[in-house]
């Protein structure tokens, strides 16, 4: 429901940019929230829906402005294979490891595992804001 209303005001570079970083803290935040913090999990949670709509969501509304008409579903296929095919699919696998690279014994040390997808999200939007160029306006 934000996101009309938060493209309308910070352009959709900015939109793009938020819901990167969002993903990286919500990640944190899942890391560092637990029995002693849960505040800092239920944000985290709260935060997947604001993460999602202002990265896939806004991505897809980029792709549309951006191809021509004559290719837009193909183009929004694509990006559907990439982020709910391929990207869940390696997604799955790294993950995995993670898992498997943080079990001690019979112990997953959760904190850890989430330290790995917040360092990816925050690295995600640093990477984002430094390459993305909004196109210029005519």
């Amino acid at each position: 429901m934000l996101l009309p209303y938060a493209r309308r005001y910070f352009g959709l570079k900015l939109v793009i940019l938020m819901g990167a970083s969002a993903w990286g803290i919500r990640y944190l935040l899942l890391s560092w929230g637990g029995v002693d913090l849960p505040l800092l999990v239920w944000i985290g949670l709260a935060l997947h829906g604001l993460a999602w709509s202002f990265t896939a969501l806004a991505g897809q509304i980029y792709i549309d402005e951006k191809v021509p008409v004559s290719l837009r579903s193909t183009a929004q296929g694509f990006i559907a294979l990439i982020i709910s095919g391929l990207g869940a699919f390696f997604g799955s696998l790294i993950a995995g490891e993670v898992v498997n690279w943080q079990t001690f014994g019979s112990k997953i040390a959760w904190s850890s595992v989430w330290l790995v997808p917040g360092g990816v999200g925050i690295f995600t939007a640093l990477f984002f804001a430094l390459l993305f160029r909004s196109p210029k306006r005519h």
